[in-house]
């Protein structure tokens, strides 16, 4: 008995119905044009079959690749739901579009038509839901007994499992609360992003759990009238998130709502009277080009090390939005990419890569909603955001490829930058400025693999690489006559700063910026390419300058390439409690708007001044080009 539901992603008109909305005729829910409708009869048990075909307008199909599919109802009685995503079958190549759905019992509970019906698919941080269908369930007379409830299927699979190990030993018990902890941490690591309501029940029925598992531990028996007890609390608890969440799911919107509710009433009443003066301060003229600029974020979902990172990034990129800025950058160690590591190495193989992925994407996903639709966002790469941490543990199956994070990262000229293919480093021309961004990847390492252990290891090897510089010289740094550039990548020049970073061509980079300003030419060499600088008729240009991160501090460097400043920007990031007494910086401090620090640049063209407007820990500066 099968049933086949067709949806066409943008095409299809979805009628304004809430809930309760019914028509005067009728007294049922107005669908439209949508023809999509179930029938069935009480008390049927997983043999009603649907069958779910999703297209885009032009006839593609969706590709469902990686997807979790959940069938959402609100029963005829209107007071109880069902979420199910436990009787899923793709039965044909996902990339197809196409997919069955076997309804089960609790779904023909109650004999009338459906307050609402549709099927949610989510991917990572994102979901998307068709349109209702109609679902109507006939009415049974022969047949009784089936109860209305609320049915969640994670929550059924774990009373059944509940009742299958009272037949078994403590062990076995204790492996499967010890797993539902774990599923509900991740759980709740998702639902972070979703609603902050919704976390923190999760955390009750969680609390619940640890609860059993040091009764388990403890060797207490988990005796029948106490499971009886324990569901009887859970399902109560299950109830509230089943309405938060689904209240919280109704709300969100394909820009990422969720990630625009910044809660600046956490900040502290002069926290927020700074963040206001902060976005009033920018100022905005024919003659100024603003670009936000944040580094050193390290955003971990476990806040061992660097706490508030989301919340962080959630205001730079509100401030962004209110200051109406031309461009959003992110200077790397965007994620720390060392969550798993204070585990044991079997859980940081088995789960690292996949939580590194999820970190890129919350961060990703977080600032695209927070920073507005239109504002052309630049993410660049620092050593960290493939969170190959120890040349002793990082192998590819503990860390992300170097081309999985530029994959996440590139644009491919989305916002009119021109990049080398697919690469991660790119140049943005701002034409009414006169202005040349060019963005460098300074973690320009390979993916090659010896003995399972990168080569090129990215916490301690930073390098702009062959095809890169041949790039820089060919493409980015010829331009028209009345252009100046400037410059922003990671990790800084080796001697920068007074630092030692070890970044492989520094030399051959600070030739190449040195011969462009100068209008000179000059031969470059390293171990597998040997290139010909000649700027000689294009002559002398102006650099506006070099803007870096990495070092975790404020900083100017005029002399390392003489006529060019070079800034470096204290990080987002803060470290106050982790670090001990000696190391610990005294003037930033959680719970103030010290604990982070991000920028706004404005570059007046007509007075050839920089303004670096800071909120947060440090202060704001200026200098001239």
């Amino acid at each position: 008995m099968a049933q086949i539901l067709k949806y066409v992603i943008g095409k299809d008109y979805r009628p304004l119905t809430p809930l309760e909305a019914k028509t005067s005729s009728s007294n049922q829910i107005d669908y439209g044009n949508n023809p999509n409708w179930i029938q069935g009869r009480q008390y049927e048990d997983s043999l009603r079959q649907v069958f779910i075909e999703l297209t885009y307008d032009d006839g593609t199909p969706y590709d469902l690749t990686g997807t979790n599919l959940i069938f959402e109802g609100i029963l005829p009685d209107g007071e109880h739901r069902i979420i199910d995503n436990s009787h899923t079958v793709f039965y044909d190549d996902p990339t197809s579009g196409k997919v069955r759905f076997d309804l089960p019992a609790p779904a023909f509970a109650v004999a009338g038509q459906y307050k609402q019906a549709f099927f949610r698919v989510t991917k990572g941080y994102k979901n998307l839901a068709t349109l209702e269908f109609k679902f109507e369930v006939l009415a049974d007379w022969v047949i009784s007994g089936l109860q209305p409830r609320d049915y969640l299927s994670p929550l059924e699979e774990f009373y059944e499992e509940i009742k299958n190990a009272q037949t078994k030993d403590l062990n076995d018990l204790k492996k499967l609360v010890d797993d539902k902890i774990a599923e509900i941490t991740n759980l709740m690591t998702t639902l972070n992003q979703t609603s902050s309501a919704v976390l923190s029940d999760l955390t009750t029925v969680k609390a619940s759990l640890e609860a059993l598992k040091d009764k388990i531990e403890q060797e207490g028996l988990f005796t029948k009238s106490e499971a009886e007890a324990f569901k009887s609390q859970v399902v109560s608890e299950i109830e509230e998130i089943i309405k938060s969440f689904n209240d919280s799911l109704s709300s969100l919107g394909s820009d990422n709502s969720f990630s625009k509710n910044i809660e600046l009433q956490k900040l502290t009443p002069e926290s927020q009277k700074n963040f206001a003066s902060f976005v009033k301060s920018i100022e905005h003229s024919e003659e100024i080009l603003n670009l936000a600029v944040i580094t050193d974020a390290h955003v971990e979902p476990g806040e061992w090390y660097s706490r508030n990172g989301l919340a962080h990034v959630k205001l730079f990129g509100e401030a962004s939005k209110q200051a109406k800025v031309d461009a959003v950058i992110s200077l790397g160690d965007n994620i720390d990419g060392s969550y798993g590591l204070m585990d044991s190495l079997v859980y940081r193989t088995s789960k690292a890569r996949e939580i590194l992925k999820r970190e890129q994407r919350l961060y990703i996903e977080t600032l695209s909603g927070s920073k507005g639709n239109s504002t052309p966002l630049f993410i660049l790469k620092g050593n960290h955001d493939t969170g190959a941490l120890k040349s002793n543990d990082s192998t590819p199956q503990t860390s992300l490829y170097s081309e999985e994070v530029d994959a996440l990262y590139s644009t491919n000229g989305a916002y009119g930058e021109v990049r080398n293919g697919s690469s991660s480093y790119f140049y943005k021309d701002f034409n009414d400025k006169k202005i040349r961004l060019i963005c460098l990847n300074s973690e320009d390492n390979s993916d090659e693999v010896s003995d399972d252990k990168w080569v090129e290891n990215d916490i301690n090897h930073h390098k702009i690489g062959k095809a890169q510089l041949e790039w820089l010289v060919s493409k980015a740094l010829v331009l028209p006559s009345d252009y100046k550039v400037l410059f922003m990548w990671h990790t800084p020049i080796d001697g920068a700063f007074g630092t030692n970073t070890g970044l492989i061509n520094s030399d051959n980079l600070k030739t190449i910026i040195r011969n462009f300003k100068n209008g000179s030419s000059q031969n470059i060499a390293g171990d597998d390419f040997s290139i010909n600088l000649d700027f000689t008729s294009q002559g002398a240009r102006e650099i506006i300058g070099i803007i870096n991160g990495h070092l975790h501090k404020d900083s100017v460097d005029t002399d390392t390439i003489p006529g060019v400043t070079m800034i470096e920007l204290a990080n987002a990031a803060c470290f106050w409690d982790f670090w001990n007494s000696t190391n610990a910086d005294k003037n930033r401090k959680y719970g103030t708007d010290t604990e982070t620090s991000f920028n706004i640049l404005s570059i007046n063209t007509k007075t050839k001044n920089v303004g670096i407007k800071r909120f947060g820990a440090g202060i704001s500066s200026n200098f001239s080009y």
